[in-house]
């Protein structure tokens, strides 16, 4: 997510340092906020600009997906308890903005960067490979193992019925 104060920031950047470009005095700071998972690409991929770009330093803070979200729409209210005033040009996000988020903020921009997987992993206790390999988890019943005790609808224990539904013979109890 891109603002148009960054890049407004980055054009007057470029018009007033390519008659100087690899002077080490000239220095720009771009300041990212969001995301935690691909914060370690982010970070590589930071260093990596920042060593072939002189002059150009990338920060990175990992807020999380909503927060970034929010500073990015400098929105006056904490952002998980990220302090006010925090100044971000750039925002990594697993999400991206509604129609009335687009229509509040125009000049936001939104570009895919990267994607991730996330894979669960079983282990039960006297099941073989075989049986852990034909595990079913449907879609209403991964959403609730990830909502597990957060949600009045989480899955908890591996005999819930929707897990059941999908696994009849799957002789499992107790906690996940």
């Amino acid at each position: 997510l891109l603002s148009a104060r960054i890049r407004s920031k980055l054009m007057r950047f470029l018009v007033l340092t390519m008659p100087f470009y690899g002077n080490a005095e000239t220095q720009l700071t771009l300041r990212g906020a969001g995301a935690t998972l691909p914060q370690k690409l982010y970070v590589a991929a930071a260093k990596a600009y920042s060593s072939v770009t002189p002059g150009v330093n990338v920060e990175i803070i990992p807020t999380g997906s909503g927060n970034g979200k929010c500073l990015i729409k400098n929105i006056s209210a904490s952002c998980g308890g990220f302090e006010n005033g925090l100044v971000i040009d750039w925002a990594a996000s697993d999400a991206t903005f509604s129609d009335e988020e687009y229509a509040q903020f125009p000049d936001l921009q939104v570009y895919p960067v990267t994607a991730s997987a996330i894979v669960p992993v079983s282990n039960l206790p006297g099941l073989s490979a075989t049986e852990h390999a034909g595990l079913v988890l449907d879609t209403e019943a991964l959403a609730a193992i990830f909502c597990s005790s957060k949600c009045t609808h989480g899955i908890t224990h591996w005999d819930d019925p929707r897990i059941v539904l999908t696994n009849p013979v799957l002789n499992a109890r107790g906690l996940l």
